[in-house]
């Protein structure tokens, strides 16, 4: 899954409310987003993975390509070319240095006008409260405080990651990488004979009172779209430190490599936490010894 690098917001303004109006067209929901300058029409959806700007707009505008990736956009998974937007505005809130997806969208043209340049999506939403009043056809947005010090260190075999606390490299043969594509993933490990990586990984995401295991079909499900040939070898629920636990196993393809997965998803303060550890099929068992020492090590910082 792909999500938007937001690394800063406007810092010359203290203004972290705005209220803008919006469209309803087949029932979801318009808005007017300021990218690099110039007023576009996008789709606010809270299912997409990440936001995604239109080939066609991103042409345009001349964002520069750094890569690749894998985004969820109405409710499927499609490639995207992973692009830079210097900034990205609504209203009076900006957010800068912004790295999202470009792809072709006109299915959603199709069915909402030829107006529409992209969808905003998770990685853009997740810095924001949001209110909708749909009778009055406005949206609140309440920019979230940034956490002092809410930053990824590392000194020699050991990462400091804020809410995780210390990550101690398993062995001589695994390396750190905080370069990570994703905003909500927070640390790659990755080892360097056998190919096997491990992924920390904070979701944003706030589950309120909904217990950790009442979201295990959603999230195999969401798997499943992911990677081809999935096959689930094992679920359980457990307690790991205190806190609310659901393992998951299981195994399939993805980018042509067979290969298997040991998922830790972990309820910490009512928010979703995970390790993603995964190798081909041929290694994973030589390494599933320091898989474990990853996820035994983790603090979960309060």
């Amino acid at each position: 899954m792909f999500c938007l690098l937001a690394f800063h917001c406007e810092a010359q303004t203290k203004v972290r409310t705005a209220t803008v109006d919006f469209q309803l067209r087949a029932y979801l929901i318009i808005v007017k987003v300021t990218v690099n300058g110039v007023s576009k029409n996008l789709v606010l959806d809270t299912g997409a993975s990440s936001t995604v700007i239109d080939n066609e707009t991103a042409d345009q505008l001349g964002l520069k390509r750094i890569g690749e990736a894998d985004a969820i956009v109405g409710g499927g998974k499609i490639r995207v070319l992973m692009v830079q937007v210097d900034t990205i505005r609504i209203d009076s809130l900006v957010l800068h240095d912004f790295i999202c997806g470009a792809a072709d969208i006109g299915s959603i043209k199709l069915l909402l006008g030829e107006d529409i340049s992209g969808v905003l999506g998770f990685d853009f939403l997740s810095k924001f409260k949001i209110t909708i009043d749909y009778q009055g056809r406005r949206i609140l947005f309440n920019l979230y405080e940034e956490i002092p010090g809410d930053t990824t260190g590392i000194v020699g075999d050991t990462c400091w990651i804020p809410k995780f606390g210390n990550i101690v490299k398993p062995g001589p043969s695994w390396e750190f990488s905080t370069e990570t594509p994703h905003r909500q993933i927070k640390l790659i490990l990755y080892n360097t004979l056998m190919t096997g990586t491990a992924q920390i990984q904070d979701h944003e995401l706030a589950l309120g009172g909904i217990p950790l295991e009442s979201l295990m079909p959603q999230i195999e499900q969401q798997l499943r779209s992911q990677i081809s040939e999935f096959e689930k070898i094992s679920g359980t629920t457990s307690q790991l430190k205190g806190k609310e636990v659901c393992v998951l196993e299981y195994k399939g393809w993805q980018e042509g490599t067979n290969l298997r997965f040991k998922h830790i998803f972990v309820k910490v303060k009512d928010n979703l936490f995970c390790i993603q550890c995964y190798a081909p099929i041929s290694v994973f068992a030589l390494l599933r010894q320091d898989f474990d020492r990853i996820i035994d090590i983790i603090q979960f910082a309060k």
